[in-house]
Parts: structure tokens; sequence; C-alpha cells
């Protein structure tokens, strides 16, 4: 997975929800090293911070506030909220990473690569622990590799594979809540992928590797950017279309940033790079 639905830190985030933000990152880091030892931490992922914050949130489990140092940063202690949903999610984590790797259509780190692999008894236990879940991996990932042997044009089927995988993590309990989150998930799941996709298509084009929306510059480049952007901004709208209808106690403010602003970040970067488009440009400049 990427790091893409993310804070913008530098537009509308107080100093208070940087802090917050941080301590919730930070607190999902010290879970993976509590669940999986030291090299869990390596496979600490930005996109699911959001799922942390917004499980701990709706379902008011108040982590305690403790102080932590990391290899990140092995001088100084930083403030990371902990409790029994940064667990859930670390553990997450782990299993959406045996995903990447399971799916084998763009080639994954290799160092995420080896700690999967050498954390097999652990995955082992998380897959009987979350069978749903595992399921959704399992199934989703065949059916990636079979849209990459066959170079499968259809954005729309390819990124719901990722969609399904991550709109299953998002449901921490069957109540009835699940359904918006599993939206959430599956909305943001196909945006994380389709942005991938976007910001690596000149690699992958190099390396010869699957991306499917090769074909679609290649069919309609005169439109391809404008295209982009509305069905990556529908995927939004959806996304937090179902936040809004969630009960949440506290932190709407940091979710209300990463998804007005925060996960448009590596969309415009992208652009930047390849046409020298303002990285800054705001994306409500482009509604």
């Amino acid at each position: 997975m990427s790091d893409i639905v993310i804070a913008d830190t530098v537009i509308g985030m107080s100093e208070k929800d940087k802090k917050r933000y941080k301590a919730y990152h930070c607190g999902l880091c010290h879970s993976l090293k509590e669940v999986a030892g030291t090299k869990g931490p390596v496979l600490l992922n930005d996109d699911l911070t959001l799922m942390y914050i917004i499980l701990s949130s709706l379902y008011d489990d108040v982590p305690a506030a403790e102080m932590h140092s990391c290899r990140q940063h092995p001088f100084s202690k930083r403030l990371a909220f902990v409790s029994d949903t940064a667990r859930y999610v670390a553990e997450m984590d782990i299993l959406m990473s045996s995903f990447a790797v399971q799916c084998s259509i763009n080639t994954p780190n290799a160092n995420e690569k080896r700690y999967i692999h050498s954390m097999k008894a652990l995955l082992d236990s998380i897959v009987e622990k979350y069978p749903r879940q595992a399921a959704s991996c399992r199934k989703s990932a065949k059916q990636m590799i079979g849209y990459g042997r066959r170079n499968e044009p259809n954005t729309q089927l390819v990124s719901g594979c990722f969609g399904e995988v991550f709109g299953q993590a998002f449901i921490m309990r069957e109540d009835e809540y699940q359904k918006d989150l599993y939206d959430i998930g599956f909305f943001l799941g196909k945006f994380i992928y389709l942005i991938t996709a976007y910001s690596n298509r000149s690699d992958d084009i190099r390396s010869g590797s699957y991306n499917p929306l090769i074909l679609k510059k290649d069919r309609d480049p005169e439109n391809y950017c404008s295209f982009m952007r509305a069905t990556l901004q529908s995927l939004i709208d959806e996304a937090k279309k179902s936040f809004e209808r969630l009960p949440l106690k506290r932190d709407t403010s940091i979710v209300r940033n990463i998804m007005d602003s925060g996960v448009w970040m590596r969309f415009y970067s992208t652009n930047e790079k390849e046409t020298g488009q303002d990285k800054l440009a705001h994306p409500f400049l482009y509604r």
C-alpha cells in the first residue's frame, strides 16, 4: 500500500490537530511493534492512521496517551495514542500488507515482502482471528492476479478489489455502523489504488508492469487528467457521505482535513512532476 490517505499539515490544520494526528500515527506504529515485534513498524502505513482515528472516535475507545521511542526516533520519546483499536488496525495493516505481496502485480517493497514471509505464524493467527477480512484478501488477490495476467483495462473492476479489502478491514464490529464503515473503506480503497496507478504510470510503462491507466491515457490523452480528477472526486464524495453519517465523538476536524485536502497531495505532486502544474494548487480550485 501507499501513504496516500494522509493529513495535509500545511493547509487548514490546527497545531492541536497536528499533534493529535501524529500521536495516532505513533500509536499505530507502537501497536505494530507490540503485535509483530521490532519488524512490525516496517509495515506502518499512513493510510491506516485514518482508520484508527475513525474507529477510535466512533466506538469512543479513548486512547491512553503514552510516551514511546522507536527506531525512527530512538533518542527522544514521542506522544503515542495507544488503545485496543490501535491493535486491531495494526493487525489489519499486517493482513493487508500480506495482500499486497500476494497480488504480485506491482513489485512489493523488498523489505516488506521479506518481513511478511518471516511473520507466517503471526499472519496465520491473524487470518484465524479475522476470517471475514482474510477471505476478502484471498479472493481479491486472486482476482487482481487474473486482471494483471489479462491486462484488464477496466479501472472500476481492478480498483474494486482493493476497495473490497479496505472496506472489510474498516468493519471492526458487525453492527449498525458497518455499512457506512464499509463504504468509507471501499471508496477510499478504490481511490488509493487509482492514485497509486496514476502516480506510477510512467514508471510502469518503463518497467512493463501492469497498470490499467496506461491504456486509459493512450485511448484519450486529452481528457485523461480531467477524467481522473472527476473519478477520484466522486470516490471521495461517496466516502465523505458515509463519514458524515457516523456519530464520531472527536477528531472530526482531522478526518475532514484528510478527506478534503490530504488525499489530493499525491495527485497534484504527480501532476507537478509530469506537467509542471503547481503542486501547491489546492484541489478546491478545480471543482
